[in-house]
């Protein structure tokens, strides 16, 4: 039997943890339980890639409506669950709002949709605008990227403008570790 194939390279050179990840996320979609739900009309395919950014990324073609999101694992020893929220409002208590379970966004980001970055990984993906977008991450779960073992989190990041504010923006999420400390930012670029 040949090993289950992820963006066409397979399991091997992954650490146990992202293997761990990528086996309960399979199991869990042949279970039927791709958490699918209202995010489904937000977010939309990847646009054809037309330049390389920095660490090999590709940056998509510019397009117009729609919110280009990055994540970036700045961390070069353990891998992080970017633990990623979006609504379409504007929210007043954005902590005890944005950051609840039928907000989540994890089965499109990260190895096999799975929400877990490797290491010195990046994800990119786009959201279609709408009035009132909300965004942000619970600051990301750090767990060391050869064991598994929690090793920290990061704090609390969101981004919210009226209107069509994020509309044709990039947003860009970085998670990172220096020793003990774990730190997430938010940029917001406009186009």
């Amino acid at each position: 039997m040949r090993p289950v194939m992820v963006d066409g390279s397979g399991f091997r050179g992954m650490s146990v943890w992202v293997k761990r990840a990528v086996g309960f996320a399979l199991i869990g979609l042949l279970a039927g339980a791709s958490g699918c739900g209202s995010l489904n009309e937000l977010l939309v395919p990847l646009l054809p890639a037309t330049e390389t950014g920095g660490a090999g990324m590709t940056q998509p073609e510019v397009q117009t409506e729609v919110v280009t999101v990055i994540f970036r694992n700045l961390s070069t020893t353990d891998a992080v669950d970017v633990q990623f929220f979006v609504v379409e409002a504007n929210l007043v208590d954005v902590q005890n709002e944005l950051f609840v379970e039928e907000n989540a966004v994890s089965r499109t980001l990260g190895v096999a949709g799975t929400g877990i970055m490797e290491p010195g990984g990046a994800d990119i993906f786009e959201i279609s605008c709408s009035d009132s977008l909300t965004l942000g991450t619970l600051g990301g779960s750090f767990f060391d990227n050869d064991t598994g073992d929690p090793t920290g989190v990061g704090s609390p990041r969101w981004v919210q403008e009226p209107g069509l504010g994020l509309c044709n923006s990039v947003v860009t999420i970085a998670y990172a570790t220096q020793g003990n400390e774990f730190s997430t930012s938010i940029t917001v670029e406009r186009r």
